[in-house]
């Protein structure tokens, strides 16, 4: 059986991350990215000094910062953030994403700061690792279903398609198969859990999984301004992740599966018109929580009616057309409710005997 999970900005909400509107205030809030931006404007203040002054360069500063430093001609970094958070302030856009693809020649540092805020978030999910919600985040339904139990992963071939740029499913699942497994998953299992969960972060992430630890770490310990920097340069905008291999591998897996869940998917044009174009499989749900039925509609037709089951017409219908409800049945499967809901209520996981983790 090979399952797929589609993820947008929804999925990450229930651990503390912003939707895209609410993380394009934050930025605009915030200013400029403080920790990340004066790091570097010391960088530069010292690259900038005299020969003839005799400064000497402290240890390491100089290989820390210099790489990282924009390929413009600017002089000056503190003035460009401030025309940044400026142009911001004036654009109408709700996504910092939509916002990069108009103005490219903010994308280094506004890149700087969606990484700033997201590893605030991050981090304090890596430092709670005890998650005070545990079990109301839906990330818990995959542990009470078979997906993910040592005797079935393998067999359950289970894939993620994630649109979000933080890493809060890894540092869930890490965690979370470490301390529920011991009897019934091997030291080796238990430590290479997430190799054997291919997750692909389609605009890119706050970094690999296999430095995340060690990078959080680092992070909290106050090395802030290279996690930061290292975590922007991961980032990639719309038209960056569309054009990456990455994303044609997310079609081949949509086209492999038997099943599709699209969680938390904000059902943008570009990024829908670019993934759902390919032929999904019958069983393909999803969540579209605090929309109309009207927006439902709108949001399945969108997506080419992978919703509908049976379906025989691809996107777009036409308006005026006659639908005969034999071949798209009235109800999509695209439900007005919480991810939670959608597994309790509509439909769920393939669930383990008697509840139990075996």
């Amino acid at each position: 059986m090979n399952t797929t999970f589609i993820l947008g900005a929804g999925a990450s909400f229930d651990c503390g991350f912003p939707l895209g509107n609410k993380l394009y205030t934050d930025i605009l809030q915030d200013g400029i990215p403080a920790t990340a931006a004066n790091g570097l404007y010391q960088w530069q203040q010292i690259r900038n000094q005299k020969a003839s002054e005799g400064y000497s360069f402290k240890k390491g500063l100089k290989e820390k910062y210099e790489q990282f430093l924009p390929e413009k001609d600017d002089s000056d970094v503190l003035s460009t953030l401030h025309r940044l958070h400026n142009q911001l302030n004036s654009s109408l856009h709700e996504s910092i994403d939509y916002f990069i693809d108009e103005f490219p020649e903010f994308a280094w540092w506004a890149k700087i700061s969606i990484a700033e805020r997201l590893l605030i978030k991050e981090s304090k999910l890596f430092q709670n690792r005890n998650w005070e919600n545990k079990k109301e985040i839906w990330y818990s339904e995959l542990f009470r279903s078979r997906l993910l139990s040592p005797a079935h992963l393998k067999d359950e071939n289970v894939k993620v398609i994630t649109f979000n740029y933080d890493r809060s499913l890894e540092l869930y699942l890490n965690h979370f198969y470490r301390n529920t497994y011991k009897k019934s998953a091997n030291d080796e299992d238990r430590e290479n859990f997430l190799k054997n969960i291919p997750i692909i972060h389609i605009h890119g992430s706050l970094g690999p999984i296999d430095t995340m630890e060690h990078d959080l770490t680092r992070y909290m310990d106050g090395e802030k301004v290279p996690v930061i920097i290292k975590a922007a340069q991961n980032l990639k905008t719309i038209q960056e992740g569309q054009s990456d291999e990455n994303f044609q591998t997310a079609k081949k897996w949509i086209r492999q599966s038997d099943k599709v869940y699209v969680l938390g998917f904000g059902f943008n044009p570009e990024n829908t018109i670019s993934l759902f174009d390919v032929d999904f499989p019958d069983f393909t749900v999803g969540t579209a929580f605090g929309h109309s039925n009207v927006q439902i509609r709108e949001f399945c037709d969108r997506a080419g009616n992978v919703f509908y089951h049976p379906r025989r017409r691809k996107f777009p219908i036409p308006e005026k057309a006659q639908i005969n409800d034999a071949i798209i049945p009235k109800e999509p499967r695209l439900v007005n409710c919480s991810i939670p809901k959608l597994f309790s209520h509509h439909y769920p996981l393939t669930e383990m005997p008697n509840g139990k983790f075996i």
